[in-house]
């Protein structure tokens, strides 16, 4: 606002004839009251701030101080002027200044007076609504003020109107609101705070509603015939009352079967199932004012497996033991049919009790086969057949014995000649005693570092062996003591052999030459055979003691009479290497194991070395021995396999199959009763001959 004056300086005096009188303008500031609210005035957590400003030129902004402090988004530039004043962030019944700042165009500021007022905090925060039941709501809050004199809560059902449910005293902080809820209704509540007359804000609404989750993840459990266990996971909410479990056979209406008490998870439900019936479950749970949604529906049949896996276990001599895999969980017992050769259908011969995997028979005839099969049964059930199996009664060697023997290779088994005693030597300088179950009987350690081949006399008193330190040494094999050192070797040995009748000794080295022992002079050879030219794969006397037998890496076998020096009849073959040698009980065959072109052994007459026998199968000969009744001929190979012949090599018998390879050494025992083989990795492993029954 501008006013005009005129006036006059009267102490000074104008002489100055130009001079003229103007007019001079004074400012004039705004006005500004805070209208709203007025001091001491209770504001409860917020209220409006009214300010009423004016000026003859214009209003540029306002200002607004709180506690001489510009508030938040404080100036203000348009009428109306008014300001949201939350308290809430205030401590409960604090006093509060406020005052206001006008600025007009010119920049005249003019100050209103000061209002004070009181702010409550009431509103309460937190709130919370739970539904613990369908018959209880849970509702709470925290309490921020220290003023208040009631709480109210409010609530609807669905969109009607909010209506006072309950006030409640000052410092309440929860209430449960009870009633019948039901899960087609939503309920909406809210609290605020009173001082007096005096309402605070109001919280947010909150809503809940009677969640009615079927229970999920329903499974079944077949205990028997009689009883199947129903399962399921409860569903978030645990105010239900119980559960109804429901039961349809056949595709038929469900109906109610039983109740389950509140917070089952599982129930059993007994009836006589009968197998092959289709069943179908479900479940829902109640509560005082709610029935749940169905579980979803699981369906079975009662299932009753067959005995599985039916197989046989000869029991030696005349008899079997069946095995089976039980099938079912339920059983009452398992029925076995038998069927012979000479019957036209199966008959029931014997029951068992449940869970039973096996049944044994020994009143069987050798002269016929037999069909078996079996299955399980309750009281009012069968289930269907296991496999058939046929048996028929076979005389073979069968797989009887693995053991670890020695730490390194096993370089030669041999059994004793006039018992079942087996001996191996191995690398590691050990020659091992063992029965043919595979106990370790005694063991004679040899002073060297490694023994390379072992051989066993006739009379079953003697065992020789090979040592890597070029030394022969002959042993008492009944009390394993060392009996005699024979020396004279200069070069590595690689076999020897042993005639107890005539107390010789013969070995063979990488020096190709061959030395004989007298037992009376084990301190050098008696004689000396240098006809081969190549180092020494194997040497063998006759029975009689009056041949040698031996062949070299030269591809060559001589036969040699012992006495003379002189070589009686050879064999070369330059296609392969000569192999194991070995006599039979009369001395009247050589046995020649061969390494190379297809040809595995060859038979010779011993006395002319006339061949007479081939036989192949496709791999390098490991070693060969005859039975000591000339019955069978053994031969191991590198293919892992061992083959037994007839005595003329003309048949294959049997073929052996080893556990593992590398494959060194086989014998065979004095009864033909049991067959040794040595390997690489130091394992014995024992075939025995047995008449049995064996699944055809």
């Amino acid at each position: 606002m501008k006013v005009y004056f005129s006036f006059v300086i009267t102490s000074v005096v104008l002489i100055y004839s130009g001079c003229q009188i103007e007019d001079v303008e004074i400012p004039k500031e705004p006005k500004v009251v805070i209208s709203k609210p007025i001091s001491g005035s209770r504001i409860f957590d917020s209220t409006e701030i009214v300010i009423e400003a004016s000026d003859d030129v214009g209003i540029e902004h306002i200002e607004l101080y709180i506690d001489g402090i510009l508030a938040q988004n404080g100036k203000l530039y348009y009428e109306p002027y008014t300001y949201a004043w939350n308290t809430r962030m205030f401590d409960d019944s604090t006093v509060h200044e406020i005052y206001a700042r006008a600025f007009d165009v010119d920049s005249n500021i003019s100050v209103s007076s000061k209002v004070k007022v009181t702010a409550y905090r009431l509103a309460p925060s937190d709130f919370s609504v739970t539904m613990s039941a369908d018959t209880v709501v849970e509702l709470r809050w925290t309490d921020k003020s220290t003023s208040e004199t009631a709480y109210q809560v409010l609530g609807r059902s669905n969109d009607s109107g909010f209506s006072l449910i309950e006030t409640l005293p000052a410092n309440s902080t929860e209430y449960r609101v009870r009633g019948n809820f039901l899960s087609s209704n939503t309920y909406s509540y809210k609290v605020r705070a009173m001082l007096d007359n005096q309402k605070s804000i109001e919280t947010e609404p909150r809503y809940v509603s009677p969640v009615l989750n079927p229970p999920q993840s329903p499974k079944f459990a077949v205990i028997t015939d009689d009883s199947v266990t129903v399962s399921w996971e409860n569903s978030i909410f645990n105010f239900e009352k119980g559960f109804e479990i429901e039961l349809s056979e056949m595709g038929g209406p469900f109906t109610l079967w039983r109740t389950s008490p509140p917070g089952s998870k599982s129930a059993t439900l007994y009836k006589s199932y009968l197998s092959g019936t289709t069943y179908a479950f479900r479940v829902r749970w109640f509560s005082e004012n709610n029935v749940s949604p169905y579980s979803s529906v699981i369906s079975t049949s009662i299932p009753f497996d067959a005995p599985k896996e039916l197989t046989m276990v000869p029991v030696i001599p005349n008899g079997v033991t069946l095995h089976w895999k039980d099938g079912s969980v339920f059983e009452d017992g398992v029925a076995i049919e038998r069927k012979s050769s000479l019957e036209s259908g199966f008959s029931e011969i014997s029951r068992v009790g449940k869970n039973s995997t096996s049944w044994s028979d020994g009143t069987l005839d050798s002269n016929l086969s037999y069909q078996y099969r079996v299955f399980a049964y309750t009281g009012h059930n069968k289930s269907k057949y296991s496999n058939t199996i046929s048996i028929g009664y076979i005389s073979d060697f069968g797989d009887y014995r693995s053991f670890q023997a020695h730490q390194g290779s096993v370089t030669s088994v041999k059994f004793n000649k006039r018992s079942d005693d087996l001996y191996s030597a191995g690398s590691d300088a050990n020659v091992n005693f063992w029965n043919t179950s595979g106990d370790l009987q005694g063991t004679i350690h040899s002073p060297s570092n490694g023994i390379v081949d072992l051989a066993t006399s006739d009379d079953g008193i003697y065992c020789v062996t090979a040592d890597d330190d070029n030394v022969v040494r002959l042993y008492n094999a009944a009390n394993r003591t060392l009996l005699k050192s024979f020396l004279g070797n200069t070069d590595l040995l690689t076999c020897v052999d042993i005639n107890s009748e005539q107390q010789l000794v013969v070995s063979g080295g990488r020096d190709s030459v061959i030395r004989l022992w007298n037992f009376s002079n084990p301190a050098s050879p008696s004689k000396l055979f240098s006809y081969h030219h190549s180092a020494i794969n194997s040497v063998a006397l006759n029975p009689a003691g009056d041949f040698l037998a031996s062949t070299d890496n030269g591809h060559v076998l001589h036969v040699a009479d012992v006495q003379s020096g002189s070589i009686v009849w050879s064999e070369i073959d330059s296609s392969v290497t000569q192999g194991n040698v070995d006599y039979n009980s009369d001395g009247t065959v050589v046995a020649l194991g061969k390494i190379g072109n297809g040809t595995s052994m060859r038979l010779f007459l011993s006395g002319s070395g006339t061949p007479f026998s081939d036989f192949g199968f496709n791999y390098n000969c490991t070693d060969l021995e005859f039975s000591p009744d000339n019955t069978y001929i053994v031969v191991g190979s590198v293919d892992g396999f061992i083959y037994v012949t007839n005595q003329d090599g003309s048949r294959l018998i049997r073929k052996l199959p080893a556990e593992q390879t590398g494959l060194t050494s086989v014998t065979i025992s004095r009864d033909n009763i049991f067959i040794a083989a040595g390997f690489q990795n130091g394992k014995i492993q024992i075939w025995k001959y047995q008449k049995y029954w064996h699944v055809q």
